[in-house]
């Protein structure tokens, strides 16, 4: 059980990181500035500071509770879950992008388009995130299936 929390503290600590970068640069970028936090793979949006930082914090609450076993396990269900979501989500987005440009396919160098899509795509932090949650899910769906 303490691999679990410590794993889910770890994990939620990165996607509360990925969450505070974007929300600084996005806040950078409205004030017309240089980004402050320039680091690539985590885009300057709202919407993706909002998503990395709710699930950021449900890990984190998973070694809060850690006391209550009942809610350490939901808290990190709940949290690699929405990790995983928000993976497969960026994931199915760039396999559409991937596929536009091969439908809109224009003069030049679709091959090596496709790969930058592909690349930018997949080495998002939401994608690289959603591996280690994959594993706390698989971690935590066990301590819960011993419990019961």
């Amino acid at each position: 059980m303490r691999k679990l929390y410590v794993s889910s503290l770890l994990i939620g600590a990165m996607y509360l990181i990925a969450g505070i970068v974007a929300i600084v640069n996005w806040s950078s970028m409205l004030l017309g500035i240089e980004p402050i936090l320039s680091i690539g793979y985590i885009p300057p949006d709202a919407g993706f500071a909002l998503v990395m930082i709710t699930i950021g914090i449900t890990m984190i609450a998973a070694a809060y509770f850690r006391d209550n076993i009942a809610k350490c396990l939901a808290c990190a269900l709940v949290g690699s879950g929405l990790g995983i979501a928000s993976a497969f989500i960026q994931i199915a987005v760039t396999l559409a992008v991937g596929l536009d440009v091969i439908i809109t396919w224009e003069e030049g160098d679709v091959l090596g388009t496709i790969f930058d899509v592909l690349r930018e795509g997949i080495i998002r932090a939401d994608v690289v995130l959603g591996l280690p949650a994959l594993v706390l899910f698989m971690m935590s769906y066990r301590a819960l299936k011993r419990l019961l």
